[in-house]
């Protein structure tokens, strides 16, 4: 059974390619924002507590913002006929987190970024876990 609630309350969208399914954790340069930014995104039942670059020359850059939400709604197809817009469904139980990390030096980034990884802690305590991403290719 689903929850379904009016669009008003969903979380920021994501592009469908860029939405971590539950239990994932994706980084990539977004299309069309910034493009020295890396934007780390997870679907967990905790959230991204810290996201860091390392360098292959072990140049660590933490995230400069993570934020989290709990209880994201993502957008479901408008049901035919009903007329109320768009709906979403409430993922309940679970946060949507995103980390950016903004690259010091954009040219060294290209230039070593296959050597690169992303090291993210999700959660706090005895559920906190650990993950290396591989950096992802600069846009």
């Amino acid at each position: 059974m689903s929850l379904t609630v009016l669009a008003a309350c969903t979380a920021p969208a994501v592009p469908s390619g860029l939405a971590p399914r539950f239990g994932e954790v994706k980084a990539r340069f977004v299309t069309g924002r910034d493009v020295d930014v890396i934007e780390v995104r997870a679907l967990e039942s905790s959230a991204i507590r810290t996201a860091t670059l390392v360098m292959p020359d072990g140049t660590r850059v933490e995230a400069e913002q993570i934020d989290g939400t709990p209880s994201p709604s993502l957008p479901t197809a408008p049901t035919a006929g009903i007329g109320l817009g768009a709906e979403s469904t409430t993922l309940v139980g679970q946060v949507a987190s995103a980390a950016l990390i903004r690259l010091p030096d954009p040219p060294a980034y290209r230039q070593a970024w296959k050597a690169a990884v992303i090291d993210v802690t999700i959660g706090d305590g005895a559920g906190r876990r650990a993950e290396r991403l591989a950096a992802p290719p600069p846009p």
